[in-house]
C-alpha cells in the first residue's frame, strides 16, 4: 500500500465530556493543517454508546454537537453502539476501517480505541493492508503524539512510526461551561467599566498593611464608582473579574458568578446550589482557573475572637475549592483554584494546600504561570 496515504477521517469515542472530543478534534485538524500541504480530513465517525448519550443530551442535543463540529469543515456521522459491557460480551464492534483512518486516542476514551485497533486488525482478513493513524492529545493539550501506523499481516504487530509535535490549545470556555452543567454566568466587567487608575491605587492602598478598614473601604468605593454599602465583597469580586479580563496578560477569556445547579433540594423545598464559583478563567495554555473571592477589611482581624473568625472564614473558603471538584470530566492536570482576598486575610492560609492564595495586587503574579 502506498506510504503517501493522506489522513481522511477521524475516527473517536464521544464521551458525556464531548469538549474533550471536540477539542481533541480542533487539535487534530490544527496540526494536520500546519505540518501537511496535502488534503484536510473531511469526515468525521464517533461512537457513542446509549449511556454517554444521555449524559450528553442532558447538556446538548446531538444536532447542536454535530454542528459544531461540521463549522470544522467535517461530515459528521455519530454511530450508536451498544454499552461497552455488551461489545466484550457479543466480541462485535461496528467499526470498518479505512485507509487514511485516524484513531482519536484522547485521554478519557476508555476502551475505544483499543476495539478500534481491534477492528484495524480484523480488516486484513478482506484486506492486504492498511495504513491509518493514531492521534493522542495529552491531558494540558499542548502536544499530541502523531503516529503514522500500517498492517500488512494479521501475524505480525503494525509498524508504528511516532513523532512529538507541539499544540496550541483549543479550548473554549464557555463550552467547558455547559459541559460542567453550568446554568448561569455573566462576562466579566468591560474595559471602560472601571476607572484603571483608580483601581490601581485601590491595589496598592488595599496591599499596604498599614491601611485601615476606612482608608481601603473608601479607595474601593472610588474604584467601583459610588457608595458600596455593605456590598464590599460584591465590588471586590467584580474588581477581581476586572483584572483577570483586562490586566492578566495570560488569560483568554473569564467569566463571573458562575453557578452550577444540582438535583438536591433544601430542606424548604428549593434549589440547592452544589458549586458556585466567583471567576472562572481559561488560560492561554488551556489551563482552567476557579477563584473565589473573600473580601476581608483589617478591622475584621483586631481582636483573639476576630481573629479567629477571620482564620475560619479562610480555611472554609479553602475547603471549599478543595472540596468541590470543577463539573466535567476535566483532566485534573488543567484545573486550578485560587482564592482572591484582602491582604490583612493572607496571614491565616497557611492550610492552603493545592490552593493559590493572592491579594488582588499579587493577582497576576500569582497567576501568570498557569
Amino acid at each position: 500500500m502506498s506510504r503517501g496515504i493522506a489522513p481522511l477521517r477521524i475516527v473517536s469515542a464521544l464521551s458525556g465530556n464531548w469538549d474533550n472530543t471536540v477539542t481533541s478534534i480542533q487539535s487534530i485538524l490544527e496540526l494536520i493543517k500546519t505540518k501537511s500541504k496535502g488534503d484536510v480530513p473531511s469526515e468525521a465517525l464517533l461512537f457513542c454508546d446509549r449511556t454517554e448519550k444521555r449524559k450528553i443530551e442532558e447538556k446538548v442535543t446531538l444536532g447542536e454537537l454535530k454542528e459544531v463540529i461540521e463549522r470544522m469543515g467535517l461530515e459528521v456521522e455519530i454511530a450508536e453502539v451498544p454499552t461497552l459491557n455488551d461489545i466484550l460480551e457479543d466480541g462485535v464492534f461496528p467499526y470498518h476501517p479505512r485507509d487514511g483512518d485516524i484513531i482519536n486516542t484522547r485521554p478519557g476514551s476508555g476502551l475505544y480505541p483499543a476495539l478500534m485497533m481491534n477492528s484495524v486488525a480484523g480488516s486484513l482478513q478482506q484486506n492486504e493492508s492498511i495504513v491509518f493513524y493514531l492521534a493522542e492529545v495529552s491531558p494540558k493539550g499542548a502536544s499530541m503524539t502523531w503516529s503514522r501506523a500500517s498492517f500488512s499481516s494479521m501475524s505480525e504487530p503494525p509498524t508504528i512510526k511516532p513523532r512529538e509535535c507541539e499544540l496550541s490549545p483549543q479550548d473554549n470556555l464557555i463550552r467547558i461551561l455547559k459541559n460542567g452543567g453550568a446554568k448561569k454566568w455573566e462576562e466579566a466587567p468591560g474595559r471602560v467599566d472601571y476607572n484603571k487608575t483608580k483601581v490601581d491605587e485601590f491595589k496598592s492602598i488595599e496591599s499596604n498593611p498599614a491601611s485601615d478598614a476606612t482608608t481601603i473601604s473608601y479607595y474601593l468605593e472610588q474604584a467601583y464608582g459610588k457608595t458600596i454599602g455593605y456590598e464590599g465583597g460584591t465590588v471586590f469580586e467584580g474588581l477581581t473579574g476586572y483584572e483577570l479580563a483586562h490586566h492578566c496578560g495570560n488569560i483568554d477569556h473569564v467569566v463571573i458568578n458562575v453557578e452550577f445547579p444540582r438535583d438536591a433540594r433544601t430542606e424548604g423545598g428549593d434549589m440547592a446550589w452544589r458549586r458556585e464559583d466567583d471567576a472562572i478563567a481559561l488560560s492561554a495554555q488551556g489551563n482552567l482557573i476557579c477563584f473565589s473571592c473573600k473580601f476581608l477589611r483589617p478591622g475584621n482581624a483586631l481582636t483573639p475572637g476576630q481573629i479567629r473568625n477571620v482564620a475560619k472564614a479562610i480555611d472554609e473558603e479553602i475547603h471549599k475549592l478543595e472540596a468541590f471538584p470543577f463539573p466535567g470530566a476535566n483532566p485534573r492536570q488543567r484545573v486550578y483554584n485560587v482564592l482572591v482576598t484582602t491582604t490583612t486575610a493572607l496571614n491565616f492560609t497557611t492550610n492552603a494546600k493545592g490552593v493559590i492564595v493572592t491579594n488582588l495586587e499579587g493577582l497576576s503574579e500569582a497567576i501568570k504561570h498557569l
